[in-house]
């Protein structure tokens, strides 16, 4: 199911320059206002309309499209090379090691890659639309596999080398990037992933956008071993919607300052409201699949569609939802008015269950940390 796929890596000079934050972790104006300042920035190439609200979708695009130019005049990254990456990420005493490469587009249909979320229709639309005019792939599907020595043991092996890039402390994360381009080493990791089944855990927009674009490319996945991601959660925020009646419904109490509203324990839901945080209850699941209990499912169906008439998660533009990592205080400006809503993380043997079971979640359930970034790893659809 494996392959490898002519990709280029950032060159090691120019890095720190081009690589950023990762894009979900800041607010539009944030992005905005870094791609200012940093001319080289990845974050010019995939610009989404809140990035540029004065802009019309082509002028968007063509404005991404020229920016990835710039940086291809410049040589900012090598020429495309046919063979796989090893992708070390660590903060705060954590590391991962993924394996980037290409999965078939049909393993999304065939049961070899599982999902478990559903997806907004607008967001997708983008995500293609990029794909189209700026034709390259840099922000990989991050998905996990049930850990396998086999696969542990090949990838202590490969990265015991020396690195092709090596960035520490860029953003708080370090990042050490391996090329293997060996036919007999990228055949090796082939085999061993030829029997598995992997799990999206972010980006299940960005694989829906592949679908719909199509195309002779595969899909660009870092593939991690369950044992090593740390799951986190999507918080939510609600505009333009009575804020009391979910402090109501969640039977919710003020919390005392400097407390923190981050739930400690499933079942548990912070709730900015009034301008403070509370602290409140899931309702009990309104089903008996293991899908209807989980926390992401009773905080839309037992309080969001019910009690501030938010239906349809898909689609409903009140709706924002914000990683952990972009902190409690982005929530509180998210919601305004309206209401934040922080969650507890969901555990990836959860995910493994839902998704096993062929069952989907709200979107944006499951997030984790630290994720890819963008800028490190390119692939063009034209290589």
């Amino acid at each position: 199911m494996l392959r490898s796929f002519p990709g280029r890596l950032v060159r090691s000079d120019l890095a720190r320059e081009i690589v950023g934050p990762a894009y979900d972790a800041l607010r539009p104006t944030q992005r905005a206002e870094h791609a200012r300042r940093h001319e080289r920035s990845f974050l010019r190439v995939t610009r989404s309309p809140p990035d540029l609200p004065d802009a019309t979708e082509e002028e968007l695009l063509l404005a991404n499209r020229t920016a990835l130019a710039s940086l291809l005049a410049e040589e900012a990254f090598s020429s495309p090379e046919h063979g796989l990456f090893l992708y070390e990420l660590g903060r705060d005493g954590h590391r991962q090691t993924g394996i980037v490469a290409e999965l078939p587009i049909e393993a999304a249909a065939d049961g070899r890659i599982l999902r478990h979320e559903l997806t907004r229709t607008e967001r997708v639309a983008v995500m293609s639309r990029h794909l189209d005019v700026v034709r390259a792939w840099s922000s990989p599907i991050a998905v996990t596999y049930r850990a396998d020595r086999d696969i542990d043991a090949l990838v202590t092996e490969l990265s015991a080398r020396p690195p092709a890039l090596d960035l520490p402390d860029h953003y708080r994360v370090d990042q050490r990037v391996w090329r293997v381009t060996d036919t007999d080493e990228i055949a090796a990791v082939s085999e061993a992933f030829r029997r598995q089944v992997v799990y999206i855990i972010d980006g299940h927009h960005r694989l829906d956008a592949a679908l719909h674009h199509g195309g002779s490319t595969g899909i660009l996945v870092t593939l991690f071993p369950h044992d090593q991601i740390r799951m986190r959660s999507f918080h939510r925020a609600v505009t333009d919607v009575d804020g009391d009646t979910l402090l109501a419904a969640a039977e919710a109490h003020p919390l005392e300052p400097g407390t923190s509203p981050e739930p400690s324990a499933p079942g548990e839901i912070g709730i900015w409201a009034s301008g403070r945080w509370h602290r409140g209850r899931l309702p009990e699941a309104t089903g008996s699949m293991l899908v209807d209990q989980l926390d992401v499912s009773r905080l839309q169906d037992g309080l969001f569609a019910p009690v501030l008439g938010l239906t349809d998660p898909r689609t409903d533009a009140r709706l924002h939802h914000l990683p952990a990592s972009a902190g409690v205080r982005s929530v509180e400006l998210a919601a305004g008015n309206g209401v934040g809503v922080l969650v507890h993380p969901m555990p990836v043997d959860d995910l493994f269950a839902v998704a096993d079971a062929g069952h989907v979640m709200p979107p944006k359930s499951t997030s984790f940390e630290p994720k890819a970034r963008s800028g490190v790893i390119l692939r063009l659809l034209d290589d």
